[in-house]
């Protein structure tokens, strides 16, 4: 995956749209969790996918990574 950062479209709403549709598209597929790994440092990523209702669930200290995941539900 690509990092991107535009400054002129930031706080618009279009990477929450982003993830909202991976996330029907993962129920599309019959999967069960919304997941991505991050650097423990991204608190946009964190903070994004918190507001979607996922949580820390795998921490790698050595890696300075953290996974964020929730299960999702059709409906």
């Amino acid at each position: 995956m690509f990092h991107l950062r535009v400054s002129e479209v930031q706080r618009r709403g279009i990477a929450g749209a982003l993830v909202a549709a991976g996330e029907s598209w993962l129920i599309a597929q019959g999967m069960a969790t919304l997941a991505t790994d991050t650097s423990d440092a991204n608190a946009p990523l964190i903070g994004l996918f918190a507001r979607r209702g996922c949580r820390i669930t795998l921490r790698s200290p050595e890696a300075r990574m953290v996974r964020l995941s929730r299960r999702i539900v059709p409906g």
